[in-house]
């Protein structure tokens, strides 16, 4: 009896540790995987953090509106292509539920135009959806902090 007991703690333990190891990034993960890879540039870190699906909302700070998966990445692969600006960010909020997740960051930006430096400041939500037991960028919302 105690062997039986002993074996069936054995299994699970491993199916624990098998839980473990598949288990998704946490939501907040992978927002740090989606900032770095914005802020190195990396369309292939774009798209491991972004949803599957056609549809994924972009808001921009002019108030341009995009609305799907293709167009979040051909708006990030144009503004990858210039090498002169930098960002920095700075979480200050996140509400993570079962399946989705909104974090604020404040972001700061860098640029030089014309020989002449550029900043800017902006409010950045993100919202993240659980899919296939992977947190996925379903939504993306700048909006610019006036001087």
């Amino acid at each position: 009896m105690a062997r039986g007991i002993t074996i069936s703690s054995f299994v699970v333990l491993l199916l624990a540790a098998s839980v473990a190891a598949t288990a998704a990034p946490s939501a907040s993960l992978v927002l740090q995987q989606h900032i770095e890879a914005i802020k190195a540039r990396d369309m292939a870190g774009i798209e491991a953090t972004i949803t599957a699906q056609d549809s994924l909302q972009l808001i921009l700070p002019n108030g341009k509106r995009t609305a799907t998966r293709a167009e979040y990445l051909a708006f990030h692969e144009e503004f990858f292509a210039s090498s002169s600006w930098s960002m920095r960010f700075e979480p200050v909020f996140e509400s993570v539920g079962k399946d989705l997740a909104v974090f604020t960051v404040h972001s700061y930006y860098s640029d030089v135009e014309d020989g002449k430096p550029v900043t800017g400041e902006s409010w950045l939500t993100f919202v993240f959806k659980l899919e296939q037991r992977r947190w996925r960028l379903v939504s993306d919302q700048n909006t610019r902090i006036p001087r």
